[in-house]
């Protein structure tokens, strides 16, 4: 897959926003699973560096580096196997929301 393929629509970018912004300011727990379905580009249950950093820079209100994304995967990916897994994406999607509060 090409990373254009990767690239999501404008109306894919919109929804996902959306339900981001849910996540954190209703604590809707169940827009989990669509946040990491728009982040799992190729659909096959995990996301890695190029999957994170092609819709990162899609949704960021700035720049995401290099660095950005492999300290991201390294704060995520939490049994180091080089992807961030649907457990180890909502952990880390709670404690952010965690934090903020």
């Amino acid at each position: 897959m090409e990373n254009s393929d990767l690239k999501l629509s404008s109306s894919q970018v919109i929804m996902l926003k959306k339900a981001i912004s849910e996540f954190f300011s209703k604590h809707n727990t169940n827009k989990l699973k669509q946040i990491f379905y728009f982040f799992d580009r190729d659909g096959n249950g995990y996301l890695d560096s190029v999957e994170l950093k092609t819709v990162m820079k899609q949704i960021a209100n700035e720049k995401v580096t290099e660095d950005d994304v492999r300290q991201m995967m390294d704060e995520a990916d939490t049994n180091k196997n080089g992807f961030i897994e649907y457990t180890e994406f909502c952990e880390i999607m709670l404690r952010l929301r965690r934090n903020q509060d």
